[in-house]
């Protein structure tokens, strides 16, 4: 439905188009996500839509950040597993861990079993068993483990800088706490300290009390914070008045001449910016065939017998053309007869050059005609000779001023295309084009050559450039008027 109706490339344009088209986007993936359920069709889809907005449920805005994009990210520590980032925080180091699941009153373990408290009915007491207890310090440990290797994975996704942050009520006093380590022999924490820690905090000062010198510890107070936040927001206000005071102020005549001549400017080479670096002979022949207003000075009329073959054979008109040009490129000269042309079209389907659809557009009596032309005999003796060449490919450079595309600056424009044919005659080259545009039978050849000449002149520049020969006919052949004629300056 959209690429039909072309909405999308409408709320592209709009005002927020990028973030438009994320949202119908996303909401393909939705219908498609939908279409898997137990339900299908386009009348349940709707309703689900509309319970959506009937319960207030709401998708949210498709993101338009893709990996690499310059932005800021908040990841939960297991959401940023297998992610790298230039400048990491690992922020809130102290929250306190979780350790709920060893204090319930029954506690179970996957390698010690069950533990319960003992109940004295008599005296109306409970109290820990030694089994529970030991099971509650296994649970423990176990969940310090997966919490250091939580803390592995933060730590390990910056690749530049790693910023670790904490708020604690006395700073001086959490610095001191593990100061007892520094005494130690070795460079390992011992485990009872690494099994009393209830945050990552406590893990990474018993680290900076082992080497001080691996860390780089900055402290802020709150009256820091609440201080530097207070004067950003009072320079953001005086910023604000100050623009509107100077706003509200009336321009002088010279303020206002400059002013006008800041917005009016136009950069004097904006063509040169857009223009393409590389361009095809096609894009220079439209380019010389366009008027002022956009319009083509040339434009082809409908065919509605061209028409009528694209809705039975599925191929367009310049698909056809498409396969004209291929059979003439695979095609060995010969006899000169339909029944000679059906046999090549045998062989090329039979080679796989060429498929069964794009042979049946090809009128037998088209290719007959042309090889009995002038020209095509002249193009078969050159093939016996060996000195006929087919798509001929190149790319040559080109003057943007002289291609009419930037008058008055001259950039060097890549100009690619094919030659159709071309052979040599005498020590010159004949070059030769195939065209099957419908064009009228009586002023079709002033037609052509008005709206190829661009083209032709291009090959017969890249030509004479390659080869170091001089091109002495320029030809089109048009299958439409089923002869060919020589252009002439």
């Amino acid at each position: 439905l959209l690429a039909e109706s072309g909405y999308d490339l409408f709320v592209a344009a709009m005002p927020g188009g990028e973030a438009r088209t994320a949202n119908l986007e996303m909401l393909k993936q939705k219908a498609i996500a939908y279409e898997a359920t137990s339900y299908h069709g386009l009348f349940d889809c709707v309703r689900y839509i509309e319970n959506l907005r009937k319960y207030e449920m709401d998708f949210g805005e498709a993101s338009l950040i893709g990996e690499n994009e310059n932005a800021v990210r908040i990841y939960s520590i297991h959401k940023s597993k297998g992610l790298e980032f230039p400048i990491c925080f690992v922020c809130g180091m102290n929250k306190t861990f979780n350790q709920s699941d060893s204090r319930r009153r029954i506690l179970l373990h996957s390698d010690l079993g069950l533990a319960t408290d003992v109940v004295d009915p008599v005296l109306r007491t409970r109290r820990a068993s030694l089994r529970k207890r030991i099971v509650a310090d296994r649970l423990k440990t176990d969940s310090l483990g997966e919490e250091l290797r939580v803390l592995y994975v933060a730590m390990t996704r910056a690749k530049e800088k790693l910023i670790m942050t904490a708020a604690v009520k006395d700073v001086e006093k959490s610095l001191e706490e593990y100061e007892i380590l520094r005494e130690l022999p070795g460079k390992h924490v011992p485990f009872t300290f690494l099994a009393k820690a209830t945050s990552y905090l406590d893990w990474l000062l018993m680290a900076y009390s082992r080497d001080p010198a691996a860390f780089w510890v900055s402290t802020l107070s709150l009256a820091d914070v609440v201080t530097e936040e207070v004067e950003y927001q009072l320079g953001r206000n005086a910023k604000r008045t100050m623009l509107e005071e100077a706003i509200a102020q009336p321009l002088s005549e010279d303020e206002k001449d400059l002013l006008d001549e800041q917005l009016s400017f136009r950069y004097p080479f904006e063509k040169a910016v857009r223009m393409h670096r590389k361009v095809s002979v096609s894009d220079l022949k439209k380019a010389a065939m366009e008027t002022l207003d956009g319009a083509e000075l040339f434009e082809k009329p409908k065919d509605p017998e061209a028409e009528e073959n694209a809705t039975k054979t599925g191929l367009s008109g310049a698909d056809r053309g498409t396969a004209y040009h291929r059979f003439l490129e695979c095609l060995t000269y010969g006899e000169v007869n339909a029944d000679y042309v059906r046999q090549e079209k045998l062989r090329l389907l039979a080679e796989r050059k060429m498929t069964e659809t794009e042979l049946d557009c090809i009128r037998e009596e088209d290719m007959v005609r042309f090889l009995a032309s002038p020209l095509g005999k002249r193009m078969a003796q050159a093939e016996a000779r060996g000195e006929l060449k087919r798509e001929s490919q190149f790319v040559m450079g080109v003057s943007s001023e002289e291609a009419g595309l930037t008058p008055g600056l001259s950039e060097t424009l890549l100009v690619q295309g094919i030659m159709d044919a071309c052979f040599l005659e005498e020590g010159a080259w004949i070059l030769v084009d195939y065209k099957t545009d419908r064009v009228p039978y009586l002023d079709g050849e002033q037609i052509l050559r008005d709206r190829y000449r661009v083209q032709l002149d291009y090959y017969r520049r890249a030509l004479e450039q390659m080869t170091q020969i001089p091109v002495r006919e320029c030809w089109i052949y048009a299958f439409a008027l089923g002869r060919g004629f020589a252009l002439t300056d």
